[in-house]
């Protein structure tokens, strides 16, 4: 599906979001929408990535499950952080989001996508690793807390 052709996500209250995907995880119905912000040439220069938990109706939930911010630097995309609401986390929430994100920087046409992570607000070494893990799960390089993953 191409960018343009996503539905706006009545009721949220950014009038930007758009419906990235629905998909089943954990026997949960999640949604992915994705807040675009344009530069003076009206070009994508950052997106806010939301994941919510769909209701038995179908209704999106007014609760945001995980979040992500990224900014976009010419060819390079730069994800500022991924977060989950912590009774989600550890059941692939993250990777879900994250593999979204890796597809709408494809489909920008950008080289790269780069992050950071900031060890010293992670105290515990088991957390570090796990953090590491995912992140390398997901094709990034990580060179002393900087990831990088060439597209």
């Amino acid at each position: 599906m191409e960018l343009r052709e996503f539905q706006k996500v009545e009721g949220l209250n950014e009038s930007s979001e758009q419906i990235l995907c629905i998909r089943t995880h954990c026997s949960n119905h999640i949604c992915i929408t994705a807040a675009a912000e344009y530069d003076y040439k009206n070009a994508v220069s950052a997106i806010d990535f939301k994941l919510y938990k769909l209701e038995n109706s179908g209704d999106i939930s007014q609760a945001c499950i995980g979040r992500s911010f990224c900014e976009i630097n010419g060819s390079v995309f730069c994800i500022a952080d991924i977060g989950i609401e912590e009774q989600y986390r550890n059941n692939g929430y993250g990777s879900l989001l994250l593999s979204e994100i890796i597809k709408y920087a494809e489909q920008l046409n950008v080289t790269k996508i780069k992050g950071r992570v900031y060890c010293n607000d992670i105290k515990e070494k088991e957390a570090k690793v796990r953090l590491y893990h995912f992140y390398e799960e997901h094709g990034f390089v990580i060179d002393e807390g900087r990831l990088t993953l060439c597209l």
